[in-house]
């Protein structure tokens, strides 16, 4: 993975959730093929499952960012009420 993109997910995600996020884009990468490839062969419910999986890692991707922004946050607040404690 090159420098600037580790840097760009460093921005969004937590250092120790980037095991969840890969295995979570590699799902996402996966079903992203199951739906082209099920879709091409006609077999629309295995499409629409693969559809599912994509979704469901979806929400955990945003949860993950989620809990990078809600910890950031948090920092900037403790930050700033230490500066205006001393």
């Amino acid at each position: 993975m090159p420098v600037a993109d580790q840097m760009n997910f460093e921005q969004h995600f937590l250092t120790e959730d980037f095991e969840v996020l890969n295995d979570q884009l590699n799902t996402i990468q996966q079903a992203n093929l199951t739906v082209i490839q099920e879709s091409l062969a006609g077999n629309m419910l295995a499409a629409e499952e693969a559809a599912q999986e994509i979704f469901k890692s979806l929400k955990l991707v945003q949860a993950l960012n989620h809990k990078k922004v809600e910890r950031d946050q948090n920092a900037a607040h403790e930050a700033a009420a230490r500066k205006a404690w001393f």
